[in-house]
Protein backbone atom coordinates (compact mmCIF):
# COMPACT_ATOMS: atom_id res chain seq x y z
CA UNK A 1 0.00 0.00 0.00
CA UNK A 2 1.35 3.42 -1.10
CA UNK A 3 1.47 6.09 2.09
CA UNK A 4 3.44 9.06 2.58
CA UNK A 5 5.11 11.88 0.04
CA UNK A 6 4.91 11.04 -3.53
CA UNK A 7 6.84 12.83 -6.04
CA UNK A 8 6.10 15.79 -7.91
CA UNK A 9 2.65 15.01 -9.91
CA UNK A 10 0.37 16.51 -11.39
CA UNK A 11 -3.60 16.74 -10.08
CA UNK A 12 -4.67 14.39 -12.63
CA UNK A 13 -2.07 11.89 -11.88
CA UNK A 14 -3.10 12.10 -8.35
CA UNK A 15 -7.08 11.97 -8.89
CA UNK A 16 -6.00 8.94 -10.92
CA UNK A 17 -3.83 7.38 -8.31
CA UNK A 18 -6.11 7.57 -5.83
CA UNK A 19 -9.43 6.51 -7.94
CA UNK A 20 -7.17 3.37 -8.03
CA UNK A 21 -6.56 2.92 -4.12
CA UNK A 22 -10.52 3.20 -3.80
CA UNK A 23 -11.59 0.63 -6.24
CA UNK A 24 -8.89 -1.76 -4.95
CA UNK A 25 -9.76 -0.95 -1.34
CA UNK A 26 -13.53 -1.66 -2.05
CA UNK A 27 -12.73 -4.74 -3.83
CA UNK A 28 -10.92 -6.11 -1.12
CA UNK A 29 -13.43 -5.02 1.35
CA UNK A 30 -16.29 -7.37 -1.42
CA UNK A 31 -13.79 -10.39 -1.12
CA UNK A 32 -13.66 -10.47 2.57
CA UNK A 33 -17.41 -9.46 3.90
CA UNK A 34 -19.03 -9.97 0.31
CA UNK A 35 -20.95 -7.49 -1.09
CA UNK A 36 -24.17 -7.39 0.23
CA UNK A 37 -24.85 -3.91 -0.58
CA UNK A 38 -23.88 -1.70 -3.41
CA UNK A 39 -21.36 0.80 -2.89
CA UNK A 40 -20.84 4.23 -4.20
CA UNK A 41 -17.39 5.60 -4.48
CA UNK A 42 -15.86 8.77 -5.42
CA UNK A 43 -12.83 10.89 -5.61
CA UNK A 44 -12.77 14.27 -4.21
CA UNK A 45 -10.31 17.12 -4.05
CA UNK A 46 -9.94 18.38 -0.34
CA UNK A 47 -9.45 18.38 3.45
CA UNK A 48 -11.41 14.94 4.49
CA UNK A 49 -13.33 16.56 7.09
CA UNK A 50 -14.58 19.44 4.75
CA UNK A 51 -15.15 17.36 1.73
CA UNK A 52 -17.22 14.29 4.28
CA UNK A 53 -19.22 17.59 5.98
CA UNK A 54 -20.61 18.96 2.83
CA UNK A 55 -21.53 15.07 1.51
CA UNK A 56 -23.72 15.11 4.73
CA UNK A 57 -25.59 18.53 3.72
CA UNK A 58 -27.23 16.24 1.66
CA UNK A 59 -27.34 12.97 3.64
CA UNK A 60 -29.74 11.77 6.67
CA UNK A 61 -26.75 10.51 8.56
CA UNK A 62 -22.78 10.20 8.15
CA UNK A 63 -21.16 7.47 9.03
CA UNK A 64 -17.50 7.43 9.86
CA UNK A 65 -14.77 4.87 11.33
CA UNK A 66 -12.84 5.84 14.12
CA UNK A 67 -9.08 4.59 13.64
CA UNK A 68 -8.61 5.11 17.91
CA UNK A 69 -4.71 6.71 17.88
CA UNK A 70 -3.66 7.73 20.91
CA UNK A 71 -4.53 10.46 22.51
CA UNK A 72 -0.93 12.01 22.06
CA UNK A 73 -1.39 11.29 18.17
CA UNK A 74 -4.62 12.53 18.46
CA UNK A 75 -3.35 15.70 19.65
CA UNK A 76 -0.60 16.03 17.05
CA UNK A 77 -2.71 14.77 13.91
CA UNK A 78 -6.28 15.82 14.65
CA UNK A 79 -9.51 14.03 14.17
CA UNK A 80 -11.06 13.55 11.15
CA UNK A 81 -14.12 12.23 12.56
CA UNK A 82 -14.22 14.64 15.36
CA UNK A 83 -13.66 17.51 12.61
CA UNK A 84 -17.15 16.44 11.20
CA UNK A 85 -18.84 15.95 14.30
CA UNK A 86 -18.57 19.59 14.64
CA UNK A 87 -18.83 20.84 10.86
CA UNK A 88 -21.67 18.14 9.54
CA UNK A 89 -25.29 19.62 9.48
CA UNK A 90 -26.74 15.91 9.89
CA UNK A 91 -26.29 13.45 12.53
CA UNK A 92 -23.02 11.99 12.58
CA UNK A 93 -21.90 8.11 13.66
CA UNK A 94 -18.66 7.42 14.10
CA UNK A 95 -18.13 3.90 15.02
CA UNK A 96 -14.55 2.71 16.60
CA UNK A 97 -12.52 0.46 15.73
CA UNK A 98 -12.27 -2.97 16.84
CA UNK A 99 -9.45 -3.99 19.39
CA UNK A 100 -8.73 -7.32 20.23
CA UNK A 101 -9.39 -8.48 23.06
CA UNK A 102 -8.26 -11.31 24.59
CA UNK A 103 -10.18 -14.09 25.03
CA UNK A 104 -11.48 -14.67 28.48
CA UNK A 105 -12.51 -18.20 30.44
CA UNK A 106 -15.79 -18.76 32.25
CA UNK A 107 -13.18 -19.33 35.38
CA UNK A 108 -10.21 -17.92 36.15
CA UNK A 109 -7.25 -20.92 36.13
CA UNK A 110 -5.71 -21.22 39.38
CA UNK A 111 -2.14 -21.73 39.42
CA UNK A 112 -0.28 -23.46 42.34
Amino acid sequence: MEYGPVAATRPDQEAERATKLLTREIQALAERRGSAFPVAAEVIEGRPADVLAAAGAAADLLVLGSHGHSRVRHTVLGSVSEDCIRKATCPVVVIPVPIDQPRQTAEPVLRN
